[in-house]
């Protein structure tokens, strides 16, 4: 039942879905549910390729990526790109790092951000139609399964802020419930396609992760929610890129 709870409290957190259920929050519960943040991506996933399989049918592959891509907003309510957007602002603004953590709280969308919002549209939408049309399905179930179960590597970082969503898991994860995130991500993309190149591109995806931290640390001491939630698209765009690179040479 704990299980279960977890489940349904990562959902309510990181997706609009009308769950029906009232969990009991408690201090650290969302830290110790890092373990099920694949299974979250797997469901968003899901509905994100039920969207394209219904767009294809009425218009055609063109049409189903964009149905993707509307479902993965709605699904999301922009969660991750907000932080991507927040954190362009704040880490190209080419200002002290006090200053930088300021603009990143700033609700307002600058330039660095809004060009961070359409590159990764562009590529989002660019990359699914590079693919294989019987390829694209599976890139865009398997996407957010890959980055999500990846994200909780950023989470092993110091907290930049003094307070925030980011804290509620910087810093907070242990190590064994990142590694099972990572190892279930892994079997589920090995599991749905038995495919092992698309295994190699996951462990790549998740070797983004600590290159990412890094940078970013280096720049702010720290990460963020709002790094964290750029970490989770830049991670998408990895991933779909190296899927873009095996369908290429026909793996």
């Amino acid at each position: 039942m704990k299980c279960l709870h977890s489940l349904v409290l990562m959902l309510q957190f990181f997706t609009r879905l009308p769950l029906p259920w009232q969990i009991p929050f408690a201090e650290g519960i969302l830290a110790r549910a890092v373990v099920w943040l694949p299974v979250v991506g797997l469901v968003i996933g899901s509905i994100n390729a039920l969207a394209y399989e219904a767009g294809h049918l009425l218009a055609g592959p063109m049409a189903g990526i964009l149905a993707a891509m509307g479902a993965n907003l709605f699904l999301t309510g922009g969660f991750h790109l907000d932080g991507l957007a927040d954190t362009c602002d704040g880490i190209y603004s080419s200002r002290k790092r006090e200053r930088m953590l300021e603009i990143m709280k700033d609700s307002r969308l600058g330039t660095n951000g809004a060009c961070a919002l359409l590159m990764v549209f562009l590529a989002r939408y660019s990359g699914l139609a590079m693919l294989p049309e019987d390829f694209i399905p599976w890139a865009v179930l398997l996407m957010p399964v890959a980055a999500r179960a990846c994200n909780p590597l950023l989470m092993l970082s110091r907290y930049a802020r003094e307070e925030g969503l980011g804290n509620l898991f910087i810093g907070k994860v242990s190590r064994k419930r990142v590694a099972l995130s990572v190892l279930l991500g892994g079997l589920l993309v090995f599991g749905l396609t038995g495919k092992a190149w698309l295994l190699a591109a996951y462990a790549l995806t998740a070797a983004f992760q600590p290159l990412f931290c890094r940078y970013i640390t280096g720049i702010l001491g720290g990460m963020t929610g709002d790094t964290l939630g750029a970490g989770d698209e830049l991670s998408e765009m990895v991933f779909l890129g190296l899927c873009c690179i095996g369908a290429y040479h026909g793996w």
